[in-house]
């Protein structure tokens, strides 16, 4: 009689604040928040600029063969690092997400090599790319965002929500949200449609549904050398749930 042998193969799983660095391949599962990512390939960076402190770097993957800024927005926890190889001393120093800033698709890091840099320095990047999130009840993959508005009664001008975007990593993005007013049935679901290029240009359609109108929010973009901040104005002055799931991408020149 033929014997079956079953085995499975499991992956690693744990917290989200507690997810490593995954290898190249290499699947991770954030159990708290049921987030599931992929370790990716290093990638060198290459550099923009540099002092005996400093350098700014930027990397890059290839699209269809066209080269696009790496977009982090979706990083776990910023799980993501660069590695400096010290080619004067052939060794190598890890420096962590959050010792690095990002503006505008480069970063900026402390190299640490006390000295002028040279061709040889190598920069690589290491990093979790989140392939899903949470499963909804319908069994689709979501990568959903939730932040609480709250409106200055003082200030007439329209507020930040949070969400931003740089022109360098994204020119097309759709934004499927919904609003919810404490201390109300009130609700809006619709969809923001965003298109930002160069420093400060940007169109926005606010497409949408509401069950009160008299609560009514408006969004605009606020532009600033490549930054663009999603901007919202309301006479409502008590909390709003903004839920949005984001889909985006770069349009590529060749």
């Amino acid at each position: 009689m033929a014997q079956t042998i079953i085995s499975k193969q499991l992956i690693r799983r744990g917290n989200l604040a507690d997810m490593p660095f995954l290898s190249a391949g290499e699947f991770g599962l954030a159990q708290d928040e049921q987030r599931l990512y992929l370790g990716q390939n290093p990638i060198v960076g290459g550099v923009v600029s540099s002092t005996v402190d400093t350098v700014v770097l930027e990397f890059g993957v290839a699209v269809n063969s066209l080269m696009a800024k790496v977009d982090l927005d979706y990083a776990a926890n910023s799980t993501y690092k660069i590695v400096v190889m010290d080619s004067v001393n052939g060794t190598e120093a890890s420096i962590p997400g959050h010792s690095i800033s990002v503006d505008n698709g480069q970063m900026t890091i402390a190299h640490g090599l006390g000295r002028a840099l040279v061709p040889e320095d190598i920069f690589t990047l290491h990093y979790n790319k989140e392939i899903t999130s949470y499963v909804d009840d319908g069994g689709g993959p979501q990568q959903r965002q939730a932040t609480i508005l709250q409106k200055d009664p003082l200030e007439a001008n329209p507020e930040e929500t949070g969400y931003v975007a740089h022109s360098a990593i994204k020119n097309s993005i759709q934004l499927d949200y919904s609003l919810f007013f404490a201390g109300t049935e009130s609700l809006r679901q619709g969809t923001l449609t965003v298109s930002i290029n160069g420093d400060n240009v940007s169109t926005i359609k606010d497409e949408y549904s509401s069950n009160n109108t008299a609560l009514d929010v408006e969004f605009s973009i606020d532009a600033s050398n490549g930054v663009f901040k999603l901007m919202y104005n309301t006479v409502y002055t008590n909390q709003i749930q903004f839920n949005y799931l984001e889909k985006s991408y770069q349009n590529l020149v060749a």
